[in-house]
């Protein structure tokens, strides 16, 4: 992590096969140009080549350093015309609001597998709610009668 402590995290299954995928020898990594280098390598050894290699290095997506995966989310990001966002946003934030906004899941559990120190910052700063009508309509959102239905006289 980048605190530098070991972490564990829970992987569903087809994060595992997504993750068997990248092993695969010669898969490139995903989003990754062919012949691209890490930031700050100007040339790399077949034996500790990361992104572009021929064959696979001992890292699990290829990068050497921390930093060198912000290139690549960059220019996809450009191709695609959305707004680069880096890594924070849509990981910890996401991961905060799909677990406990969109499904549903208590603030403990989701603290512990997001491994979020205090509870409350997760609450404060990480956890973002629903924008737009649509959370009123869902809630409060009448439904018409039928035709069956009396209606109240008004």
């Amino acid at each position: 992590m980048k605190n530098g402590e070991d972490g564990e995290a829970d992987l569903t299954i087809e994060m595992v096969y997504e993750i068997q995928q990248l092993r695969v020898e010669g898969a490139p990594a995903a989003g990754v140009a062919e012949g691209s280098r890490p930031m700050g390598r100007s040339s790399q050894k077949q034996s500790d080549a990361g992104l572009g290699a021929k064959k696979p290095n001992d890292r699990l997506f290829g990068f050497i350093a921390r930093g060198s995966v912000y290139a690549g989310i960059r220019r996809i990001c450009k191709a695609a015309g959305l707004p680069y966002l880096g890594t924070h946003q849509p990981g910890r934030h996401s991961f905060a609001t799909e677990m406990i906004v969109r499904n549903n899941v208590d603030v403990a559990t989701t603290a512990e597998k997001g491994r979020w120190k205090s509870k409350g910052l997760l609450m404060e700063t990480y956890v973002h709610g629903i924008e737009g009508q649509s959370v009123i309509d869902r809630v409060f959102g009448s439904t018409q009668p039928s035709s069956d239905e009396k209606r109240p006289s008004q």
